[in-house]
């Protein structure tokens, strides 16, 4: 008899060993460890982060793990909530088109929570252990995903959370060396707690849905380890989440990739953001950016026309936006401070950033269209600009900055570190970004990262 879904996925997390994974695999992975660090400290002191934190420090009883940004602990499941809410607060981590999600949000900040609460256990996870979880987790999300993707998402889904879950799960089985029975349950357990509406997108509760999806998948893996129990076809049995959450299509379980031939973290990879907004937007301000190297000069524009596939006016649903949040969420905002020279990392969404008068100005001059000829998934956008002396210019971006066709530096993962961690680490982010990055030599993973996350003194 075919084994299901989820005794695939159990049999190939169970067994993975970091020495069977791709080296690039490997790299990959600690990149997005020290890129989630970085922007996970920086969404300590804004957003949805810090509230979070708060909250969850004001009524934690104590415990192993670290809340970032200060000097409290609390259970693993807890600070992987609000550590991993920070993590996704001002919209700076990585995602994939794949799942398509934010994988990293998820997986990094409740394998660190866990890491912590094995080391007060008598336990450590090694470098090595850690990026091979990270990759189980991220190879399970892209899994789970293929068989109700696109249609998922189309449906309203944040793949993020519903399927971030199931690779929080995945990473904490592999992480706490489950067996296959065990990290079957754990797997599907998470299917019960799978949730997230787009809806909320451009609010405060977008980040807390990354939040979710830790904590219930590290809920669902520790449970597994107690002993607890689940359904062993709820990934694909009747009722259960590929029957539920597939959208307007029939799930194509027939199809599902083969597990580790090959990986998906090398073939499909990772997109590392070059601007602090929702990916959807990159490749408006790629292609506004570069009309400004080209010469423009921002009080020269009369109108600028964005069009690009109608995806893009589905999730980017605010046109002037009144929040830094929903300024992530915006078809002109990003391109009005391209358009005007101006920054799109941090700064740049903050409540004094939307108050510009020369962005404003700008953003009532932009407008979006839908480019009928483009696939509704496509990422390619033209911008067209209309000049006060009747000229016009025009350039267009289809690759997405900071994918593997258009890949980020690690001279520039380095630079947006720095400026991430300016606050909290100050002149140690230089030497915590390296160390981070080479965590793969780690002997216990804690040791080098909790210092960074934790404002207590050693």
């Amino acid at each position: 008899m075919p084994e299901t879904p989820a005794e695939r996925l159990a049999h190939f997390v169970s067994e993975l060993e970091p020495t069977a994974v791709p080296d690039t695999a490997m790299q990959t992975a600690a990149r997005c460890f020290v890129d989630t660090l970085g922007v996970l400290l920086a969404g300590t002191k804004e957003g949805a982060g810090p509230l979070t934190i708060r909250s969850v420090r004001k009524r934690s009883g104590g415990g192993p793990s670290p809340l970032a940004g200060t000097d409290a602990y609390a259970s693993p499941t807890d600070a992987a909530f609000a550590n991993a809410t920070a993590a996704h607060s001002l919209d700076f981590d990585d995602y994939t088109v794949a799942v398509p999600g934010h994988t990293s949000a998820v997986l990094v900040p409740a394998l660190l929570a866990l890491c912590s609460s094995e080391k007060a256990l008598g336990r450590s996870v090694s470098g090595k252990e850690a990026l091979c979880a990270y990759v189980a987790g991220f190879e399970t999300m892209n899994f789970v995903g293929a068989a109700i993707r696109p249609s998922h998402y189309d449906a309203g889904w944040h793949a993020t959370s519903t399927l971030g879950v199931f690779g929080a799960a995945a990473a904490g089985a592999s992480a706490l060396r489950l067996g296959t029975e065990q990290t079957q349950h754990a797997l599907c357990a998470a299917a019960s707690a799978a949730a997230g509406v787009r809806r909320n997108f451009g609010s405060g509760t977008k980040p807390i849905h990354a939040g979710t999806a830790a904590r219930g998948g590290l809920s669902a893996a520790l449970s597994a380890a107690a002993g607890v129990t689940a359904a062993s076809d709820a990934l694909s049995g009747e009722y259960g989440f590929f029957d539920l959450y597939a959208g307007t299509t029939t799930p194509d379980i027939d199809s599902l990739p083969e597990l580790g031939s090959p990986f998906a973290l090398v073939d499909d990879g990772v997109i590392f953001k070059k601007y602090a907004c929702c990916g959807a937007a990159h490749t408006s301000v790629a292609a506004a950016e570069a009309l400004v190297e080209d010469g423009l000069v921002a009080s020269d524009v009369a109108r600028a026309t964005l069009s690009g596939p109608k995806r893009l006016e589905d999730i980017l649903r605010y046109d002037v936006p009144s929040t830094p949040e929903e300024a992530k969420f915006s078809t002109r905002y990003p391109v009005a401070r391209a358009l005007a020279g101006e920054s799109g990392g941090l700064s740049g969404y903050t409540r004094d950033a939307l108050d510009d008068e020369l962005v404003l100005d700008l953003c009532h001059k932009v407008r979006f269209e839908v480019d009928e000829t483009r696939p509704y998934h496509d990422s390619g956008v033209t911008v067209h600009v209309e000049l006060s002396s009747g000229e016009s210019v025009t350039a267009s971006q289809s690759a997405r900055p900071g994918s593997p066709v258009d890949p980020i530096s690690v001279s520039e993962l380095r630079q947006k570190f720095i400026e991430c961690t300016a606050e909290t680490l100050g002149d140690r982010a230089p030497s915590a970004f390296d160390s981070v990055l080479t965590i793969e030599d780690a002997a216990d993973v804690s040791d080098v990262v909790d210092p960074l996350l934790s404002t207590q003194t050693p």
